[in-house]
């Protein structure tokens, strides 16, 4: 299941959590921090970020002092590792985006053209559904699956331990 929202208002709607879906935002306007995994990095707009499955994080639109908070215009999409299947990542032609899912698991910040690409299929997404919104996603996993443009956020040694009762 592929689940695509426009998120607008004061804030992202969310706190520090996890969850076992990808998640793919785009911040379109407002936002002041990004909390993943151990890193705290400025939000400005343009941010489009890829996060793996069961990785910590938080968008935040805090109050800055002297001066007056931008509402919130976030695209999101949330899908399922396996919302293909359990074996589709073990296709041979899906090398490429199973190295991309295990390099989500720190976080991946998307820039320059790949991120114009990718902004411009989520916003896409957000007026299609079914097979048109299939497709949207599967361009979108295999244009940031051959990229240069994408940066680990989290520290490479850092490490997620969760245990059940954290969900």
């Amino acid at each position: 299941m592929i689940e695509n929202s426009r998120v607008q208002g004061p804030n992202f709607g969310c706190q520090w959590h996890f969850h076992p879906e990808m998640e793919l935002t785009l911040v379109l306007q407002g936002g002041t921090q990004r909390w993943v995994g151990d890193k705290i990095t400025a939000l400005k707009p343009g941010d489009l970020t890829f996060l793996g499955a069961d990785l910590p994080h938080d968008f935040r639109n805090d109050a800055v002092p002297g001066s007056t908070p931008k509402d919130v215009d976030a695209v999101n999409i949330h899908f399922h590792p396996d919302f293909l299947g359990h074996d589709w990542l073990n296709w041979p032609d899906m090398v490429n985006i199973q190295t991309l899912f295990k390099e989500a698991k720190h976080g991946l910040q998307v820039s320059g053209a790949t991120r114009d690409r990718v902004a411009e299929r989520m916003i896409n997404m957000l007026e299609t559904s079914g097979t048109s919104r299939l497709i949207l996603l599967l361009e979108l996993l295999n244009d940031l699956s051959t990229s240069e443009e994408l940066t680990r956020i989290a520290s490479p040694g850092y490490f997620t331990e969760l245990h059940s009762s954290d969900k």
